[in-house]
């Protein structure tokens, strides 16, 4: 059942929306939900045929649906048979982003009058589908079709039915807007009828059906494996008999199943250090010989010399899961070879700690995390990682935390990196019956918490629509995790306004902003929230023309509301040039005009610089942000596991791309390797400017007295190591994205981006610089401390 233009599967007789019931076919649709056949949308719909960019179906009887979107009357399909009994089955299904309305509405399927499905799942139902994808555990070749695909993209009912007056009148009851949801659709793929004494031969043709739909999945994508290129080391194959050998790399340096220990990373050693306050972490892995049954990690409490211990809860340890990705970046599908991409298995999620099997052949990494008190005492606290399972021997990993005597700071001007807050539109997608309003706002307070600790901030919500009263309750959440510098409250209807007057010029309604800003601003005031920058427009696409109107837009909301800050998000040369003669308050270019020449104009016009899409790599979240002078940040991302589960093979984009977690998780929300990566950019920007609040201090304090060589030698120090990180790190950082284009423009790369050659840079020289910079500070507030 589908588009007249779609494949049919082998067997079948093509069913399209317009199939209406008559006598001479025999069969077809009585729909009397649709006033008119002309009507738009149809209560009956076809979809589409598959576009060139290739929304990824795995089969044809999946990609190949009628979806009915409910009403008052039945939809009833009638096929007119001989008096008897007979045999139906019925594939429900869509692989794609609506599919899970048809799990959660209520909705029932009788035949001439008996009922013989009820769908009315319940919520614990719903949500093990929903969020089976986050905790799967992969084992060497796994069959993906079965993972998710099989259970995921349809569901078959079959029942058995008696023909009355030589017809059988199949009826589907669901309503248009059932209760707690704002709209339903339920997908039908495919219906078979066959005479009872029948069954046994049918039911073999349903068996066919289920092996070439597994056959056409596998037809279109393939699995390619990390390529590891390197030998297991001797020491690591003396462990043969242990059933496993541990090994410590670099988290930034990914762990594929099939990766292999190298002879230096064979080490019982893991360390952290941390300003006060300040999250650090290491990462260790198992290389496993066998199959391991029951695999436990835990870590004993840390203490110092004094037999001071940390707190139970600075220590974390997270098991870092796989997750299908594609090497296409952009589309699973092709468009130019007309092929969906090669797959593989990337290092991603970031879940919580339990025991797991662990299979030969699929290395399992953890990451420990230590974040001491604020108040905690400096020094170096131990203690141990334990590894235990079944039948093999305790492996214990030695754990020193070390802990400087100071905090991390900021610049006074500095704002939050701001991330988009996605995950928002799925909290209230499926109405109280998935979350209550109450569960709503306690599963926002447990994203604002992560989002603090990963060292971003999120939008105020992402709607200019938003109501104040939900603004008044995220704001109190906001202002509980202690996010500091401007709030961005901002929504794509501007956005969309622009580019749309850039293709047919028309007149923009300002006006709609106008009164929204001024209600912010207002409640702001009563409820002594922090101050707020305004989202005008994020990347226009349709020429000079729309930054023209743009420009006017932004003079006519500041004409009308002087104090209100504007922000603009700029991704070409003209368009950041023309946002640089406006009354914007905040510009910030894509790294692909993040120029020198771009910076300096932007400051000449006495305007703020952000990044736009900051995040992703450890160099540009810290060093480049750094030496850029870069006060701020906005990152475009996007969950597309909303409304549907997390699955990698569903829908035309992926469920996290622009790497956009944190994604909805089962428990809360979830953290990805890549967070990992930005929080540490974001924290090395915070040491070099404690670094530089410190020297600044010294040097004001030195004024007027006569310091010591052991003083002038800690100034000197600091200034000398600037210097050296200055010349080293480019002030323009369009030169790093085009090298990093090159390197990424090789799918192949695309999850194994050589970055130390991109940004001249080693990873070990991060934590190495932390170091010195450390140091540094420390020499420098001592000198205070003295004075």
């Amino acid at each position: 059942m589908g588009h007249p233009q779609t494949p049919v599967f082998p067997g079948f007789i093509r069913i399209t929306a317009l199939s209406s019931y008559n006598h001479e076919t025999g069969y077809g649709w009585i729909n009397q939900n649709d006033s008119s056949l002309s009507a738009i949308p149809r209560n009956l719909e076809q979809r589409l045929p598959q576009t060139d960019d290739g929304k990824p179906y795995p089969d044809d009887l999946v990609g190949d649906y009628l979806f009915w979107r409910g009403g008052r009357y039945p939809l009833q399909f009638r096929v007119d048979v001989p008096e008897g009994k007979y045999h139906v089955w019925i594939y429900l299904g869509m692989f794609d982003e609506p599919a899970k309305y048809r799990e959660y509405a209520y909705y029932n399927i009788s035949v001439n009058g008996i009922t013989k499905v009820e769908a009315n799942r319940s919520r614990d139902d719903f949500y093990r589908r929903f969020f089976h994808g986050y905790d799967i555990i992969h084992k060497p070749n796994e069959d993906i079709w079965d993972m998710y695909v099989k259970n995921q993209a349809a569901v078959l009912y079959d029942f058995d039915a008696v023909s009355s007056r030589g017809r059988l009148t199949i009826e589907f009851f669901m309503a248009a807007k059932p209760p707690g949801v704002y709209a339903a659709l339920l997908p039908i793929n495919a219906l078979i009828i066959c005479p009872a004494q029948d069954y046994q031969k049918v039911q073999g043709y349903i068996k066919k059906i289920e092996v070439l739909r597994k056959q056409q999945f596998y037809e279109k994508f393939h699995f390619k494996p990390f390529l590891e290129r390197n030998r297991l080391p001797t020491a690591a194959q003396e462990n043969n008999k242990k059933g496993y050998v541990v090994f410590v790399r670099n988290f930034m340096k990914k762990i594929y199943p099939n990766s292999v220990p190298l002879a230096e990373e064979l080490s019982d050693q893991l360390s952290t250090c941390s300003a006060q306050g300040q999250r650090d972490i290491a990462s260790f892995a198992l290389y496993p010989f066998k199959d391991l049954q029951h695999v436990s990690i835990t870590v004993s409490p840390l203490q110092n010399k004094e037999g001071v211990l940390l707190k139970k809860d600075s220590v974390e340890i997270l098991r870092v899961n796989y997750e299908v990705k594609f090497y296409n970046v952009r589309s699973r599908f092709d468009a130019t070879t007309k092929t969906y991409s090669d797959y593989f298995l990337s290092p991603s999620l970031l879940l919580k700690n339990k025991p797991v099997s662990i299979y030969k052949g699929m290395n399992q990494q953890y990451i420990v995390a230590v974040t001491p008190p604020v108040d905690a005492a400096p020094g170096d606290y131990e203690g141990f990682v334990s590894i235990e399972a079944p039948n093999v021997p305790t492996h214990k990993l030695r754990l020193r935390a070390t802990v400087y005597p100071f905090r991390l700071e900021t610049y006074p001007d500095d704002d939050e990196r701001i991330w988009i807050y996605n995950s928002w539109p799925l909290l209230r997608a499926y109405g109280p019956r998935f979350l209550t309003e109450k569960e709503v706002w306690a599963w926002v307070d447990k994203d604002l918490a992560l989002m603090k600790k990963y060292q971003i901030a999120p939008t105020a919500l992402i709607r200019y629509t938003t109501p104040i009263s939900d603004l008044a309750k995220f704001m109190s959440l906001y202002q509980k995790y202690g996010f500091h510098g401007r709030v961005a409250f901002s929504g794509y209807e501007i956005s969309t306004a622009i580019d749309e007057f850039g293709i047919k010029p028309y007149s923009i309604d300002y006006q709609p902003y106008i009164r929204k800003i001024k209600e912010v601003l207002a409640t702001a005031k009563t409820k002594n929230w922090p101050p707020f920058t305004f989202g005008f427009t994020q990347e226009i696409h349709t020429g000079i023309p729309a930054y023209l109107e743009a420009k006017r837009g932004i003079d006519i909301i500041k004409s009308a509301i002087p104090e209100a800050n504007i922000f603009v998000m700029t991704y070409r040369e003209e368009e950041t040039e023309v946002f640089c003669t406006s009354k914007a308050d905040i510009i910030g270019p894509n790294a692909n005009v993040m120029t020198d020449e771009a910076i300096e104009m932007i400051k000449k016009a006495g305007k703020k610089l952000w990044f736009y899409g900051w995040g992703r790599n450890r160099f540009r979240c810290g060093l480049a942000d750094w030496r850029l002078r870069n006060r701020g940040g906005f990152k475009e991302c996007y969950t597309y596991s909303y409304r549907c589960p997390l699955n990698p093979f569903d829908g035309k984009v992926f469920d996290g791309v622009n790497d956009s977690p944190p994604l909805i998780g089962p428990e809360g929300p979830i953290a990805t390797l890549s967070m990992e990566e930005t929080a540490a950019g974001r924290i090395d920007f915070k040491y070099l400017a404690t670094l530089e609040l410190w020297l600044e201090r010294a040097k004001k304090k030195q004024q007027g007295s006569s310091p010591a060589r052991k003083t002038e030698k800690a100034i000197i120090e600091a200034e000398s190591l600037l210097r050296e990180l200055q010349e080293r790190v480019y002030p323009d950082y369009s030169y790093y994205q085009k090298r990093l284009k090159r390197a990424i423009a090789d799918k192949d790369n695309v999850f194994n981006v050589p970055e130390e050659n991109i940004f001249k840079w080693k990873l070990e020289e991060y934590g190495l610089f932390r170091q010195r910079i450390s140091h540094c500070i420390i020499a420098l507030k001592k000198y205070l401390n003295e004075l």
